[in-house]
């Protein structure tokens, strides 16, 4: 099987939770994939939070948005696990009073409303049947067409997975098929327990850049000059410096939303310690990557020389 590939069947071990947090990851990384923050996106993040019959919201401030998985820029994903019947569909989306409030105010948005079902694999037959149910709960709504519904079945799911190595790489792990030593965007920089995971502000660690003219820039002011350096390069970028200075938590740091501003995607980031052994080693993943064509930001701690210098 391919590196950045599941069988569908596998992601039927997932928990209630799990496929929240995984709708929500997609999300996150379809809406960054297409040049907004994943900050768009919001979720709950705890399977007993209430959620008003929202998991997963989309609201991303512009007009237009058509990705293939998120055709509405403001898009509600409601993650199931148990298999979704038309009449399922049906008590979802309504109450004795009618149609749920968030689902009428999708309409008037002109905003989505996809249901996501783990255990549903569906003929097109059976999928255009789960979608004239989601049709037939808005019918009595004026301008009901405005709305963008859909179902997504496990196989829909898996093919979204399929367009996000990051997620898939978070997916693999939770499900036990995690390849030794590749992360998604976490700690890298495994602070012990109970420390808080900061940047080391120290005033005599500085940082230079190659276009900076030996200018030396304290770790604060060279954080967004590193995030647009690595946006305007397709090359391999080595930081060096002395063992200890905090080069992971600076890398760390690119993608995280709380330190400057315009932070890299995190969504996109594939991580791995080159000394600890990864499988597959960090070539194969590349290559990887190249043949396949995917959209990543790999991330090489302790990386050798040689290893840098590979002619990709």
């Amino acid at each position: 099987m391919a590196i950045f590939d599941i069988e569908k069947d596998e992601l039927l071990r997932l928990t209630d939770s799990q496929l929240e947090e995984l709708t929500a990851r997609l999300a996150e990384a379809e809406v960054a994939a297409h040049g907004h923050s994943p900050a768009w996106v919001n979720w709950s993040g705890s399977i007993n939070a209430p959620d008003g019959g929202i998991d997963v919201h989309v609201q991303v401030p512009i007009d237009k948005l058509s990705t293939g998985f998120i055709e509405r820029p403001d898009t509600i994903f409601q993650a199931k696990k148990p298999s979704m019947s038309a009449s399922a569909i049906k008590n979802e989306m309504e109450t004795e009073q009618g149609l749920l409030p968030l689902i009428s105010e999708q309409v008037s948005k002109r905003g989505g409303y996809v249901i996501v079902c783990l255990s549903d694999d569906c003929s097109p037959i059976s999928k255009m049947k789960r979608l004239q149910a989601m049709q037939e709960a808005v019918k009595d709504e004026p301008n009901n067409g405005n709305i963008h519904l859909d179902f997504f079945d496990r196989s829909k799911l898996t093919q979204w997975l399929r367009q996000h190595p990051s997620v898939m790489l978070w997916v693999k792990g939770i499900l036990g098929q995690g390849y030794s030593g590749w992360q998604p965007y976490g700690a890298w920089s495994n602070p012990p327990n109970g420390v808080v995971d900061t940047l080391i502000l120290a005033p005599g660690v500085t940082v230079t850049l190659p276009s900076g003219q030996g200018q030396k820039l304290s770790i604060e002011d060279a954080i967004n000059p590193m995030r647009e350096l690595i946006r305007s390069t397709k090359k391999a970028i080595r930081i060096t410096g002395l063992s200890g200075v905090g080069k992971t938590r600076i890398v760390q740091a690119l993608f995280d939303e709380s330190v400057g501003s315009d932070p890299l995607d995190r969504t996109s980031v594939i991580y791995v310690d080159t000394g600890a052994d990864p499988a597959p080693s960090a070539t194969a993943m590349l290559e990887r990557l190249i043949v396949e064509d995917r959209r990543a930001i790999m991330i090489l701690d302790n990386c050798p020389s040689a290893l840098h210098s590979l002619p990709f």
